[in-house]
């Protein structure tokens, strides 16, 4: 296993990492049988995993998603949005933007950070080309 994952002694791997297993194991041609006994989990819970957690990769393969990109999952994702999924935390959309709002709404900002400061602008900026994205399908 590559270094982040929860695979350390006494630690129970996360459903991504399960994915990531599977996915493994697929492009390896093992058996869904022997992943899931590997896995510990019953083939029913392998299927699970495959639909809830994986998407389709740039080169048509099968990739494990995280949480953050589980509206995603079935659907192709482009190489940009694998490294996306490779960068975040793994938590819901909505649990990010409440923590971002959260510091904002609460004055807990660093206002001091000024490389904060223009990635908060560079925010801005997002914000505001989704709303022109938005209004053009309306």
């Amino acid at each position: 296993m590559q270094s982040g994952s929860n695979a350390h002694p006494g630690q129970k791997l996360t459903s991504y990492d399960m994915a990531r297993c599977i996915t493994w194991g697929t492009k390896l041609a093992i058996e869904p049988e022997q992943i899931a006994a590997a896995l510990s989990i019953q083939k029913e819970r392998l299927s699970d995993l495959e639909i809830r957690k994986t998407a389709v990769g740039p080169d048509s393969r099968q990739v494990a998603i995280k949480q953050t990109l589980s509206h995603m999952a079935g659907k192709s994702v482009s190489a940009v949005q694998m490294e996306g999924n490779r960068a975040a935390v793994g938590h819901h959309q909505m649990f990010l933007v409440n923590q971002v709002i959260n510091l904002i709404e609460k004055n807990l900002l660093d206002l001091s950070n000024e490389r904060l400061i223009q990635r908060l602008e560079d925010l801005y900026q997002l914000l505001s080309k989704i709303e022109e994205l938005n209004g053009a399908t309306a």
